[in-house]
């Protein structure tokens, strides 16, 4: 199909072409490497306020309570964000979906 009027994430569902061609894989290391990134900062972070540090076991500092309210809005953020990058992508499929299919029903009664 005409992947280009199909919204993201969908748009790499539907079309053969950019699984293919890398985009799939390149959009999955791209979120991975932001989210590398983000744990990182909040694990330099809670090493700064000594909560962590390189020689801890690693995963303890989620058993501290800073550690826990820092993991867990790490977390809390980047579900948040997903969550609502498929509630607009899927709205926006739906709504095309929707004229298209009025599309079809004027056609037909003509």
């Amino acid at each position: 199909g005409d992947s280009s009027s199909i919204p993201w994430p969908w748009s790499l569902i539907d079309d053969p072409a950019s699984s293919s061609s890398g985009e799939w894989y390149r959009e999955a290391e791209v979120k991975h490497s932001a989210i590398a990134v983000l744990a990182l900062a909040n694990w330099l972070l809670l090493w700064a306020l000594g909560e962590t540090s390189p020689a801890a076991e690693p995963l303890s500092s989620p058993s501290t309570p800073l550690g826990a309210i820092a993991w867990g809005s790490q977390f809390s953020a980047v579900a948040l964000l997903e969550a609502s990058v498929l509630h607009v992508s899927t709205s926006q499929a739906i709504a095309r979906l929707a004229r298209e299919g009025m599309d079809e029903e004027d056609e037909g009664e003509e």
